[in-house]
């Protein structure tokens, strides 16, 4: 089973053009540098779904009897947990994300859109002519519930013996990490990394050695053991794994006199993957400031900037032009000096370190992590 790319979540409603192969895809080609991780599977015994037996975009087939529709709406009546969190997360999104669009359009590969929106149900034509099959409330929901959980007529689950009103099957796939590597792994011809490697971190990284799964921490309890509920909101979890510790020798700074000095120290203290992981264009970018509140608008001083964030070069296949992600179980010091000058207001100091999401280098309005710390202004 090839492995495909990971999802970018964002706003929006079209595809602009990317069009759907229902041919079964290009094997990922191998790299020079970085070999392609081959996603293990269970043997799926005659009496088990194999959930991905066909290509995508695949058919989800009939509508289970019990159910109005393929639509997340449906599933939302009864599973209330898990479609809220869907709704609010990345594979609801999948589909109307503005840097996927962008970049699926750089690519042309029909992997993308075979990702972002995996059913045949949701294109309107397959291979130039019209599909029957086309439900457009089913495009504008991306990776919805039917991607993963309706094959021919039966509503697929991931263990045994569950009673419900509608027919059911089960998969043991549902809780594998190989699961995830059919979108969440892709390598381009001639590229020196796999352009998406968040299945390749994961079998590298301490979680994977250890078995934990990609499941236990972005569809169960964590490692509490205490499951209060299906997450299918992964994206909720943005930063969970990133510790941020603001080192100082002193609370105290002096307009026009030495700057303030530290490190911010960056952990990657729980993700089974490197933060960030997932789409090569998101990364997320460490900025630490003094600010002075007055009566009128804040003084801030000049910010101190980290990227983690994986630069490419600006053309398929995206050859890596530098990475200065986290790995998993890695820790890194940003040396950090900031100064006020002796012209500076007089008022209350705080030193603001955030965490933001950068998409292709731009921060955005997204704060992933932030910390605040009153300082002793002179």
């Amino acid at each position: 089973m090839n492995p495909r790319p990971l999802l970018l979540a964002a706003l929006g409603v079209c595809l602009l053009g990317i069009g759907p192969f229902t041919k079964k895809k290009p094997a990922a080609e191998a790299t020079p540098t970085e070999a392609q991780p081959t996603p293990p599977r269970v043997r799926i015994p005659p009496d088990i779904v194999d959930v991905w037996a066909d290509d995508l975009p695949l058919l989800a087939g009939a509508t289970p009897e019990g159910l109005g529709s393929l639509s997340a709406q449906s599933c939302g009546s009864c599973h209330i947990q898990a479609h809220d969190s869907w709704h609010g997360g990345a594979h609801a999104g999948s589909a109307s994300a503005e840097p996927w669009r962008t970049v699926a359009t750089e690519a042309a590969d029909e992997r993308c859109s075979s990702c972002h929106l995996p059913l045949q149900e949701q294109y309107a034509s397959l291979d130039g002519q019209p599909n029957p099959n086309w439900s457009a409330t089913l495009t504008t929901e991306g990776v919805t519930c039917a991607s993963c959980h309706v094959r021919d007529g039966a509503v697929i689950v991931g263990r045994p013996g569950v009673k419900a009103p509608h027919p059911v099957k089960w998969s043991p796939q549902l809780g594998e990490s190989a699961f995830c590597a059919d979108c969440h792994q892709l390598s381009f011809a001639g590229g020196d990394k796999p352009l998406y490697d968040t299945f390749g971190e994961w079998q590298r990284s301490p979680q994977g050695q250890a078995g934990v799964t990609c499941q236990a921490c972005h569809d169960g309890p964590g490692a509490s053991g205490v499951q209060l509920g299906s997450d299918h909101g992964p994206a909720a979890r943005a930063g969970r794994g990133l510790t941020l510790l603001t080192e100082l020798a002193t609370d105290r700074v002096i307009r026009g006199g030495d700057p303030l000095t530290g490190n911010l120290r960056l952990q990657n203290s729980g993700a089974g993957h490197h933060i960030p992981s997932g789409s090569p264009f998101s990364g997320l970018r460490v900025e630490a400031s003094i600010r002075i509140d007055t009566d009128e608008e804040p003084w801030l001083s000049e910010p101190v900037l980290y990227d983690l964030a994986r630069t490419l070069a600006g053309a398929p296949p995206y050859p890596t032009t530098a990475d200065t992600r986290l790995a998993a179980g890695e820790e890194r010091s940003v040396p950090m000096s900031i100064a006020v000058p002796v012209d500076a207001p007089a008022g209350p100091a705080t030193l603001t370190v955030r965490v933001v999401r950068t998409v292709r280098g731009v921060a955005t309005d997204e704060v992933v992590k932030s910390q605040e710390l009153p300082l002793d202004l002179d």
